[in-house]
This record gives C-alpha cells, sequence and structure tokens, in this order.
C-alpha cells in the first residue's frame, strides 16, 4: 500500500478578476518509509501541494489517496478525523504555542485526538526522553533556544506515531548548523520507524536526506 497516492491533482484559486491555476495536474506516489523532497521556487505551488497531501486543503480536481483512503469520498469531520490520525506536521516558524510549556506544546496533538490527560503527558514525556529533553519539560517557548524549539517541533510531530511527516521550509530560518541537525533529527526518524516524510526544502543540503528528490515546474512535479 503507498502512504500517498495523489493523481492528476489540479488547483486553481477563482479571484474576483480572474482565475490562477497553481498546480495543473500532479502525479505523486509516495511508498511508506519514503524520504521525498519537493524543491522549486517561490510560488510554484510546493505549499500548496503541501496542504492538499496534509488534507488542509481540498484539490480543486483529482484524486488523494493516504494509507488506501479515498479523501474526496470523505465528510469533513472525518478529513479531520484522518489528520489527526495519520500526519503530524512541522511548519517553517514551528508554531509553537508561547503560552504552552514544552510538554503542553507536544501532548497538543494527543488532546486534539481526545486522548486523556494522563495517557497523553505519559506519551509525551517518553518522546523528551528519547531525545534527551526531559529537563525541558515546564519551559516555555520564548526561554528556549533555537535548536531546542526545533527539536520541540519535530516532538510534536512525532508524539502519537504519526506514520505521515510533513514539513514545509522547517529549515529556512535556521543556520546550517541547525539545518543540518534538525535534517538528520528527520533521517534518523525515518530509520528507525519508517516513517514517510514529505519535505519541502530550497537548502541544497536536503537533498543527501531524501530518497527521491522532484523539482515542481509548470504546476508539474518533474524529477
Amino acid at each position: 500500500m503507498k502512504a500517498i497516492h495523489a493523481t492528476k491533482i489540479q488547483k486553481i484559486y477563482h479571484r474576483p478578476s480572474d482565475s490562477l491555476e497553481v498546480l495543473t495536474g500532479v502525479d505523486l506516489q509516495v511508498t511508506q518509509g519514503e524520504v521525498v523532497l519537493v524543491k522549486g521556487r517561490s510560488g510554484t505551488g510546493k505549499t500548496t501541494l503541501l496542504k492538499i497531501i496534509g488534507c488542509m486543503e481540498p484539490p480543486t480536481s483529482g484524486i488523494l489517496h493516504i494509507l488506501g483512503t479515498d479523501t474526496s469520498k470523505l465528510t469533513l469531520e472525518e478529513l479531520t478525523q484522518l489528520r489527526a490520525k495519520y500526519f503530524g506536521f512541522i511548519f517553517q516558524s514551528f508554531n509553537l504555542l508561547p503560552a504552552l510549556t514544552v510538554l503542553e506544546n507536544i501532548e497538543l496533538p494527543l488532546a486534539i485526538r481526545g486522548v486523556k490527560r494522563a495517557p497523553r503527558k505519559e506519551e509525551s514525556e517518553l518522546v523528551l526522553d528519547q531525545f534527551q529533553l526531559r529537563h525541558l519539560a515546564q519551559r516555555l517557548p520564548e526561554e528556549l533556544s533555537t535548536g531546542q524549539i526545533q527539536r520541540v517541533a519535530v516532538m510534536r510531530a512525532l508524539v502519537g506515531k504519526a506514520p505521515i511527516l510533513i514539513a514545509d521550509e522547517p529549515a529556512a530560518n535556521l543556520d546550517q548548523e541547525n539545518a543540518i541537525s534538525l535534517f538528520s533529527m528527520l533521517r534518523e526518524v525515518n530509520d528507525t520507524r519508517q516513517t514517510t516524510i514529505v519535505l519541502c526544502s530550497q537548502k541544497n543540503l536536503a537533498n543527501s536526506y531524501a530518497d527521491t528528490i522532484y523539482r515542481i515546474e509548470n504546476g508539474r512535479l518533474v524529477t
């Protein structure tokens, strides 16, 4: 079974004066445990593609299967449940909630799934232990270094053992040392848990961490 199977994905944004076709027919197959890197200039549709793959935004046309499920047949509520069950997300700005502690930020995806307080705290602490960062549990994001923030963002994406990680320019605001650390961490997670990772990044050093590299050109994926 493919982790992701997208066929003829098209995305058109309708504006008051005209329409903008961002994706013109994307075909993509990602096997379970594969790390895929999508590259392309700003404005070529990378983020739009990730939003569609991550079930955050519907395509205008085309079919998307996630671990065998045809997402076009799901209601909004079912899509929300699928997204919570199957996906972890790492964003460019990391999006930690400033009023929550590190532990509470990591717990957040489990809370959204409806996991009760005690088991979600236990699972989040296990992830902190895995990265040897239990001592950060009660700190607020403002008390963390850039490298620590990136690790918390990765841990939040991993908690609950989501089988697919979506990372949108996660190293864009990082220096080379922290970017290498981030990509190494993602590769290690992939090697140990066979997690599928779809990554968008303009940093060339990301190339060596991917199994397959695509570019978006004229609204399509090319190798």
